[in-house]
């Protein structure tokens, strides 16, 4: 589950970040599930703007996603697409 909110100052940044990560998710066979916009947050700090539900085939597969030097490349524009970007593991 990814939990984010773009930086709305550097809309090249999310499109090139989106570019590159599809085709690694998709090797990895992973699917985005759904993606929900965030209507409003309840409680706690900034609100984020969207979740979005991405499946893989199993957490060995994530871990080598998120660890390979691919994605180690694409970190630094994912630092300027996204002001806040939180990853999680859910079951």
């Amino acid at each position: 589950m990814a939990v984010t909110s773009v930086n709305e100052e550097n809309p090249e940044a999310l499109s090139t970040y989106l570019y590159l990560t599809t085709p690694l998710i998709h090797q990895a066979g992973g699917r985005v599930v759904r993606s929900y916009t965030v209507k409003h947050s309840l409680e706690g700090g900034d609100q984020a703007q969207t979740v979005t539900l991405i499946e893989y085939p199993s957490q060995d597969v994530v871990d080598r996603l998120f660890n390979s030097s691919e994605y180690a490349a694409i970190r630094p524009i994912r630092e300027q697409a996204f002001c806040n970007y939180q990853v999680s593991i859910v079951e």
